[in-house]
C-alpha cells in the first residue's frame, strides 16, 4: 500500500527526499490507475472506487488538513506536489473542487464547530465538497434568511466546479447585505445540481439551484469575502501548480513525438522550428514551477505576499499552459487534431483555466493592488535604477 513520506520532525520540514519519494509514488500511481485522459461528459458518475484509493491508500483528501481534523498535516508548500501531479494527468476527479476549495474555505474560517464537524469527512474522503460562489447575472443571487434562528437560502449560483459530485455544498449569500459563506447538504430538500457544458471535457461545472434550502452559517456573517479571499489566495497557487503539471506532460509528449516521427528522412525533432518549440515549452515549465512553488510556499510560511505571490504564479501558469498545448498540437500535426489524442484536452483544460475561479483580468488586477498597498513591494525613489 502505497502512503505519503514523512518528514523528518514536522510535517512541514518536509526534505527535498521526501517529496522527490512523494513524486515518485504519485506518479507512478497515476500512469498505473488512472486511465489515459480521455473524454468524459460531467454526467458521468464519480469513480467511487479511484477515489477511494486517492482518499484512504495515498491519503491525498486531507494531506494538508491539520490532524486535529482528521488530516496529515502537510504543509501547503507541499501540497503543491500533489497538485502537480494530478493536473499531469489530466484526472477527472473532483480533487481540486474539494481539496483546494471548499476544504480551504472552511480553514479559513476561524469556526472550530464547523471545522470539527465537515473537515473530517472531506479528509478522508467520505465526503466530497464543492464551492459555490458565482451568481446568476439574471438574478438577485442567492438570498439568506432566518427562520426560528435557522437560516433559508433561496437563488441560483452558476459554474460550481464538480458540484455534480459534492455531498457537501459551499455556499456564498447576502444577509442584510452582507457576505456570509453556508454549508449546505448537497441531498438535502430544495437543492438542485445540473451539470453544465464546459469546454474542458475532464472536470465539470454545474449550476445549483436551491429553493428554501435549510443552511448552517460558517463563521460569522459579513465574514465571507475575507474566507473567499484566502480560499481563492490558496486556490490560485493549488492551479498554478496543477497546470505546471499539464505544462510537464505537453512537453514530454511532444518531445517523445518529435523524437519517432520521421520526415524528409530525419526525425522532425532535429528541425530547428521544433527544437525552438520544445525549448521556449521547457523554458515556460521551469518558470512556472518555481512561480508556483514560491506561490504555495508563502501559503505554508504564512507570507503576507500570499496574495501577490498566488495571482503571479496563476496568472503565468494559465499563459504558460494554454500556450505549451497549442504548441504540442502543432509539434504533432495531424494527429494533434484528432478526438483520441489527449492534446486537445489539455488545450481544453488550459483555456477553460483562464476564467475557472478568476479572470486573468482579476488576477493582473489583484497583483497590481498588492504592490500599491505594500510598502515593502514598491520600487525605492532613493534607487537610482527606478528613478
Amino acid at each position: 500500500m502505497h502512503t505519503p513520506p514523512t518528514g523528518a520532525g514536522h510535517p512541514d520540514q518536509t526534505g527535498a527526499s521526501d517529496l522527490g519519494l512523494l513524486r515518485s509514488v504519485l506518479r507512478e500511481f497515476c500512469d498505473e490507475q488512472i486511465p489515459s485522459p480521455h473524454p468524459r461528459p460531467p454526467s458521468d458518475d464519480l469513480d467511487h472506487t479511484l477515489w477511494r484509493r486517492i482518499a484512504q491508500e495515498l491519503e491525498l483528501t486531507g494531506f494538508s488538513v491539520p490532524t486535529e481534523y482528521g488530516g496529515a498535516g502537510f504543509s501547503w508548500g507541499d501540497q503543491a506536489v500533489v497538485f502537480e501531479e494530478l493536473g499531469r494527468s489530466l484526472t477527472s476527479l473532483p480533487y481540486f473542487a474539494s481539496v483546494a476549495l471548499a476544504t480551504t474555505a472552511l480553514l479559513a474560517t476561524a469556526d472550530d464547530n464547523a471545522k470539527a464537524r465537515y473537515l473530517p469527512g472531506l479528509a478522508d474522503g467520505s465526503r466530497v465538497g464543492a464551492l459555490a460562489t458565482t451568481d446568476d447575472s439574471q438574478d438577485r443571487g442567492v438570498r439568506a434568511w432566518s427562520v426560528e434562528q435557522r437560516f433559508r437560502l433561496g437563488g441560483r449560483k452558476l459554474f460550481a466546479l464538480d458540484a455534480q459530485y459534492a455531498d457537501l455544498l459551499l455556499v456564498s449569500a447576502k444577509v442584510s447585505g452582507s457576505g456570509a459563506l453556508f454549508a449546505v447538504e448537497a441531498s438535502a430538500p430544495g437543492v438542485l445540481v445540473e451539470p453544465m457544458n464546459s469546454l474542458d471535457l475532464t472536470r465539470g461545472v454545474a449550476q445549483v439551484t436551491m429553493t428554501n434550502v435549510a443552511a448552517e452559517l460558517i463563521g460569522e456573517v459579513g465574514g465571507a469575502p475575507d474566507y473567499l479571499r484566502r480560499a481563492r489566495d490558496l486556490a490560485n497557487g493549488a492551479l498554478a501548480a496543477e497546470q505546471v503539471g499539464g505544462i510537464e506532460r505537453c512537453l514530454e509528449m511532444s518531445v517523445a513525438y518529435a523524437a519517432e516521427r520521421h520526415q524528409f528522412g530525419r526525425a522532425i525533432g532535429s528541425f530547428q522550428a521544433i527544437k525552438h518549440k520544445c525549448v521556449d515549452m521547457l523554458v515556460q515549465l521551469e518558470l512556472a514551477r518555481s512561480l508556483a512553488l514560491d506561490a504555495c510556499s508563502s501559503a505554508a510560511a504564512g507570507s503576507e505576499t500570499l496574495s501577490l505571490a498566488a495571482s503571479s504564479a496563476c496568472a503565468f501558469a494559465t499563459t504558460a499552459y494554454r500556450a505549451a498545448a497549442a504548441e504540442t498540437i502543432q509539434i504533432h500535426g495531424g494527429i494533434g487534431f484528432t478526438w483520441e489524442h489527449e492534446a486537445h484536452l489539455h488545450y481544453r483544460r488550459a483555456a477553460t483555466n483562464a476564467s475557472l475561479h478568476t479572470s486573468a483580468r482579476q488576477l493582473r488586477e489583484t497583483i497590481a493592488d498588492s504592490c500599491c498597498t505594500n510598502p515593502a513591494l514598491r520600487p525605492n525613489s532613493a534607487d537610482p535604477v527606478t528613478q
